[in-house]
């Protein structure tokens, strides 16, 4: 590994750059106050000040605020209870609301980071936080949202494998490539050479019959069909399981509300406005490749707020549960008879309302996220 240069002027901790040998290091001041001219290093074995040759384990550091490599995954800070927040029910232990230690679900809105935007935040070697953890901002005029523990909260995660069929000629020159060394590699081309030589009888008195009946009948035949049916044996399909990426999470959160009183009548609809608003394109695109004018705001919409979902045990997180990533809202739906009847209060209150929500996660998931970004 290559030694770690000295500190340049006028940097930060937090601040990354990249060695020549590909290793990444970040500074840190923050424990064990290491002199300046350090760098933390990414060790083999741990996260620790790197001087000269020297290694020092770092017990105390957090890797996943480093990234680790050109598409790092920093951690979303932990989410605290806000002070100004619509919410249901209200407060008022006497009366069944929210207390101080209640369980409830946090909504934090958001605006849209686009993901290849001019404000992407990256390290010294040109890396980029996946997660994209410090690039959203709050919302304005959208106020944190509390809701009750919903009786159907769970997760799951779904990947994508696939039996793909290939035939003997790509499943030679796929072996050939993978070889190790060029003399492998050779020796594997030729051998795939050979076995299609060796084939080659075979294959041609099927592909003579498939173009007779082809021309003369107009039979559809595949090669299996004239084998299988000749010599009761099929080309060799070489199916192997392949893996093809990770489905984006999605989940639904359902929650029944009831006005006790004008107030929570009031806090109720201010709820179901922001959540509608919320998942909703605006007129106003902003800029679009630095343009902000009439013929901008004509042809564009802005997108969507993004929120985050949080499952709250009174002033934090519980970490028992789910956590989710920045998420879009993919339905709103709403309910005025969820009861099957037609109730109002006199002032046409309904006196329930079902909150249908729907969510889809913005990123994809890695091992690296468990037990951090995502639960």
């Amino acid at each position: 590994m290559a030694t770690p240069k000295d500190v340049p002027t006028g940097a930060t901790a937090g601040q990354y750059t990249k060695s020549p040998d590909g290793t990444y290091y970040t500074i840190n001041y923050s424990s064990n106050k290491p002199s300046p001219g350090t760098y933390w290093v990414q060790a083999p074995d741990g996260w620790g000040p790197g001087s000269g040759n020297k290694e020092i384990k770092w017990s105390s550091a957090s890797p996943e605020s480093v990234g680790a490599g050109p598409m790092g995954l920093k951690t979303f800070d932990p989410v605290k209870r806000p002070v100004a927040t619509w919410r249901y029910p209200m407060p008022g232990e006497k009366s069944g609301g929210m207390t101080e230690d209640s369980d409830y679900v946090l909504f934090q809105f958001y605006d849209y980071a686009p993901p290849f935007g001019p404000g992407r935040t990256t390290d010294g070697g040109g890396g980029y936080d996946y997660n994209q953890a410090k690039e959203y901002r709050p919302a304005t005029n959208y106020k944190a949202t509390m809701l009750y523990m919903p009786e159907d909260i769970s997760t799951g995660f779904k990947a994508n494998w696939d039996g793909k069929s290939m035939s003997n000629l790509a499943t030679g020159a796929i072996r050939a490539a993978g070889a190790d060394g060029l003399g492998n590699k050779t020796l594997a081309g030729i051998t795939a050479i050979n076995n299609l030589v060796d084939k080659g009888g075979a294959l041609a008195g099927a592909a003579a019959i498939k173009a007779a009946t082809s021309k003369l009948a107009g039979d559809s035949l595949s090669y299996d069909d004239i084998f299988g049916g000749i010599s009761g044996a099929i080309l060799n399909p070489n199916t192997e399981l392949l893996f093809g990426g990770v489905q984006l999470r999605n989940f639904q959160l359902n929650f029944k509300l009831f006005p006790r009183h004008s107030e929570e009548s009031t806090e109720i609809n201010n709820i179901i406005t922001q959540f509608k608003k919320a998942m909703l394109p605006t007129t106003d695109p902003g800029e679009v490749f630095g343009f902000d004018n009439k013929g901008i705001k004509l042809g564009f919409i802005g997108v969507p707020k993004l929120v985050k979902v949080s499952f709250m045990k009174g002033g934090g997180e519980n970490d028992r549960l789910p956590r989710y990533k920045m998420c879009a809202i993919t339905s709103v739906d709403v309910n005025y008879t969820p009861d099957g009847t037609y109730a109002t209060y006199l002032d046409g209150q309904p006196v329930a309302v079902g909150l249908s929500l729907n969510f889809q996660e913005t990123k994809i998931c890695f091992a690296e996220d468990i037990g951090n970004s995502v639960r």
